[in-house]
């Protein structure tokens, strides 16, 4: 049975010619100026209060009515593609304009390639579409080429993490974006999507922020009422979505649902079949069955022979999570299956390629680099290692009251990491000497500060990219790393910035990764920070 999706479309609808927005908004309008609305931190609401900005509930952000933004309010202006700047277009009735291309961005073989993929999935009659090509290979790139030849995709929602607000904007100012309504959204917004029935918008005020926290469970989505409806949905790290109990998660199935065609982009979408399931209903689409939300889901692997069960207190099992060697044959077969099932066959579900596939793609080089301790450093590392031992109870002979080996070991990888900054400092300077790039990537944002102070010193001029700044600081960071004007770039974050060579320069890159992740997608996307193409 072919899946069924839901195709009505709500009053909140985009079009490419927006609807007027609310009374108040219209009646501000009729005096002549436009509405601004403003992206205004919580701590700096006061400074745009005074500067004439007002809450308005049913957009749930400062506005500014008038025939010009005030210089103090300039700051606060709103992005092209933000959800702010949709909702000013709305109130102001701005109809979209064709943004021509700021750059002549070709595409390779490879990219050609999977533009020519989707479109043979829209030909399909499909819904959806999986682009999980290894890190650096372009999916952005790739996936806007596609998205541009959509011409019945006239409104477009792009869902991503907020480092990556700025590439997916910079990408669609480079290649254009032909007249349709954009909105680039991070993941932890989007709530904004939906409309706020009136009993709860009433008394949900930016000085009643607690009430607001009833709305925002996996449980109180539904009384957010009606969602925006947009014809393309692309999901850029689409693994954000593997928690499928999570708030984002049910809030991209109710708006998937509504959607003409959805994108899910990742190089890391899941390492099992459970980690899979946001992409329910485009595995259901491609076995001919139906698989609309969880318990679907749970359906859909057990008539594919999946290993996915419910175990104690309703908690999802695979058996390729136990330790039993009888069951790594058949968890073996699960993933084989799952591969199948959205790469093979004449009109795949996705597609998913890695630089050995490419030709003329350079390999990644891998040195594992011993560090050296001296004495004193070396009788710190025993004694933090004798501490972190006793504090997981190891040690017989000593008694210790805490017993948080989370806590502990997570001290012990601190502490080690920051008695490496001196061997990575010296690394660093090696490779500057030779004329390279260098980008650091550590775990902890004391690692960082030392690793930049100690350059800083030698005269390097470092970037600096950590999880306290703002989208646009973090942009202005990588830029001045991409330009080559700080030839250094330390960086904790495991995803989302693009730090690879022949943006702005053509200078060798480097990727020293001073502190080892546990985990293999994570170590998957800090690899790919600097291997990267388009």
């Amino acid at each position: 049975m072919p899946l069924a999706t839901s195709r009505s479309r709500p009053t909140l609808r985009l079009t490419s010619r927006l609807q007027p927005g609310p009374a108040s908004a219209r009646t501000l309008n009729s005096a002549g100026g436009r509405t601004f609305v403003l992206e205004i931190p919580f701590g700096l609401r006061a400074v745009a209060q005074g500067a004439g900005a007002v809450w308005n509930a049913s957009v749930k952000a400062f506005v500014y009515h008038g025939m010009h933004l005030p210089r103090s309010l300039e700051p606060f202006r709103s992005e092209p593609y933000s959800w702010e700047r949709l909702k000013e277009d709305e109130l102001s009735g701005v109809e979209p304009i064709p943004r021509t291309p700021e750059r002549d961005v070709q595409l390779r073989d490879h990219q050609k390639k999977a533009v020519a993929v989707v479109r043979g999935a829209l030909k399909a009659g499909r819904t959806g579409f999986l682009n999980a090509d290894d890190v650096g290979l372009g999916k952005t790139i790739e996936t806007w080429a596609a998205a541009l030849e959509m011409d019945d995709a006239e409104t477009v929602l792009i869902v991503c993490p907020l480092a990556v607000v700025a590439h997916w904007r910079r990408t669609i100012q480079w290649m254009g974006d032909r007249g349709k309504r954009i909105v680039v959204i991070n993941y932890d917004r989007l709530k904004k999507l939906f409309e706020v029935p009136a009993e709860i918008a009433s008394r949900t005020g930016p000085r009643r922020r607690k009430k607001t926290r009833k709305v925002r469970t996996a449980k109180g989505i539904a009384r957010y009422g009606e969602a925006y409806s947009f014809d393309l949905i692309i999901w850029d790290e689409s693994h954000k979505l593997r928690n499928v109990e999570a708030a984002r998660s049910k809030m991209s199935l109710r708006l998937n649902a509504e959607a003409d065609f959805v994108m899910w982009l990742s190089a890391t979408a899941g390492q099992n079949p459970l980690e899979l399931a946001y992409l329910a209903p485009l595995l259901a689409e491609r076995t001919g069955a139906r698989a609309s939300d969880l318990k679907d889901y749970e359906k859909w692997c057990q008539m594919q022979g999946i290993g996915v069960v419910r175990g104690a207190y309703g908690k999802w099992l695979w058996r390729g999570d136990t330790k039993d060697p009888k069951q790594r044959e058949p968890a073996q077969e699960d993933l084989e299956k799952m591969r199948a099932i959205l790469f093979d066959g004449s009109v795949p579900a996705g597609i998913r390629r890695s630089p050995t596939d490419i030709a003329g793609w350079p390999e990644i080089n891998r040195i594992l680099l011993p560090v050296a301790l001296d004495p004193q450093d070396r009788a710190m590392y025993g004694k933090l290692w004798d501490e972190f031992r006793s504090e997981l109870g190891l040690e017989l002979s000593r008694k210790s009251n805490s017993r948080n080996g989370l806590v502990a070991r997570l001290r012990f990888r601190q502490k080690a990491s920051l008695l490496r900054t001196a061997a990575t400092v010296d690394l660093a300077r090696e490779l500057l000497d030779q004329g390279l790039q260098v980008a650091i990537s550590v775990a902890f944002k004391e690692t960082l500060s030392i690793i930049q102070e100690a350059l800083g010193k030698d005269g390097y001029p470092v970037a600096e990219i950590h999880g306290e700044m703002t989208g646009p600081i973090k942009e202005r960071q990588r830029l001045g790393f991409q330009q080559g004007r700080a030839p250094v770039c330390v960086y904790t974050v495991e995803e989302g910035i693009s730090l690879h060579e022949g943006e702005y320069n053509d200078a060798k890159r480097v990727n020293c990764i001073h502190d080892l992740r546990w985990s293999a997608i994570q170590m998957k996307q800090i690899e790919g920070r600097t291997h990267r193409d388009g």
